[in-house]
């Protein structure tokens, strides 16, 4: 279900085959074949495309925001507790060959993994779901997806296979081609020099070295010798708290993903919310939606252009 902004935000480029672009009219029959059911007792996992806006309007299962397209996808799944299958298991086989009047050693390795089936089957029953929900926005302008949770979680991953039912030819690429910490250390070691404009730095730093010794500071002034010392012996920065032009607040990673992102104030500077329908969820979300596409598009260019990063056509 959308809110009003992403709280996380990673994003991807896409290509297709060639003549091939994402239509909200052609995607909206596909979307619909892959709706999520409700997982069943017996199953591990259920994954498919929901309502943006949840129980406001169930069937909104794709929606458009000028050229943007609007999706979610729910995935729900079971853990079993390999542990306490193992437990159970050793206790059925005993119960088996006592049975059977052999030796456990004697079952054989066929009925074994039957019994542990069995088990796992019995316990994923019992199981209670987990439920896992990622937003998404395509723009077909820019070739990129944006997420409302992290491109590596399991979600994203998920939520990419379905488009690519969608789609057979879809294959997404990485934003940046090679991690930025090269940058983002240049950024924090000679703000000065080296911060871009729209950038100021926060409080908050994540560092690694070349031997995964790793360090997390908060509520750190990024300009104290600490810091630098640690950059001075060969920490590079994978993490850091910026804010963009005073409108948004976000922990940048090296893959150009945000984390813990916060509108200030001057972000909804000059946004008109007169003559809004307080009983239409659409209505009521739309300007926020139009704002969100807005600074993320203008974020992630001027972010391309800043890195350098090449634009790379995909075959």
């Amino acid at each position: 279900m959308f809110g009003r902004f992403f709280k996380t935000v990673s994003v991807v480029n896409f290509s297709l085959g060639s003549n091939e672009t994402v239509e909200a009219s052609e995607l909206a029959e596909n979307v619909k074949m892959l709706a999520h059911t409700p997982i069943k007792p017996s199953q591990k996992e259920s994954v498919g495309f929901t309502s943006i806006i949840s129980y406001h309007d169930p069937e909104l299962l794709i929606h458009t925001v000028d050229r943007f397209i609007f999706l979610t996808v729910t995935y729900e799944f079971k853990k079993v507790n390999q542990l306490k299958v193992e437990r159970l298991l050793s206790a059925k086989k005993k119960e088996v060959a006592k049975k059977n009047n052999i030796d456990v050693d004697e079952l054989a390795d066929q009925e074994i993994e039957e019994i542990r089936e069995r088990i796992k089957t019995d316990e994923l029953q019992k199981a209670s779901p987990t439920e896992d929900v990622c937003n998404i926005i395509i723009d077909s302008d820019t070739a990129r997806v944006y997420f409302s949770v992290m491109a590596t979680t399991v979600i994203a991953k998920k939520a990419v296979g379905l488009l690519q039912k969608c789609y057979p030819s879809l294959k997404v690429h990485p934003f940046a081609p090679q991690t930025v910490e090269a940058s983002l250390t240049q950024w924090v070691y000679q703000p000065s020099d080296k911060l871009p404009d729209r950038f100021s730095l926060g409080n908050k730093i994540a560092l690694k070295s070349e031997s995964d010794s790793r360090a997390k500071l908060q509520k750190q002034d990024l300009g104290s010798m600490e810091v630098t010392t640690m950059i001075d012996h060969g920490k590079l920065v994978h993490e850091v708290a910026t804010v963009y032009q005073d409108r948004v607040g976000f922990v940048l990673t090296n893959q150009c993903f945000l984390r813990k992102a916060t509108p200030l104030d001057l972000y909804y500077d000059g946004v008109d919310y007169e003559g809004i329908n307080p009983d239409s969820y659409i209505d009521t979300y739309t300007r926020d939606w139009i704002m969100l596409c807005s600074w993320l598009t203008d974020f992630y260019e001027w972010l391309t252009i800043t890195l350098q990063i090449p634009k790379i056509e995909y075959s």
